[in-house]
């Protein structure tokens, strides 16, 4: 019984911090927008960084099919 309560005080915990994070991410956000750059972009620059094979990957097919297309490629 006293194993059930300390799971759910610990995820009560994690819920109160997220809560917390997602306030300072908001706070952030809107430094961001006060300084005159876009949130979005740093926000996708972020995720570029996380997973920059990946982000690799899918600028390489999309040059491709910009060739494709006949449109121009970034790095072609």
């Amino acid at each position: 019984m006293n194993a059930i309560k300390g799971y759910v005080e610990r995820m009560e915990n994690l819920i109160e911090e997220g809560s917390r994070v997602s306030d300072d991410r908001k706070e952030l956000k809107a430094e961001i927008k006060g300084n005159g750059y876009d949130a979005a972009v740093i926000d996708k620059l972020v995720k570029i960084r996380a997973d920059r094979d990946k982000y690799d990957e899918f600028e390489a097919v999309l040059d491709l099919y910009k060739v494709e297309m006949n449109m121009e490629a970034s790095n072609v």
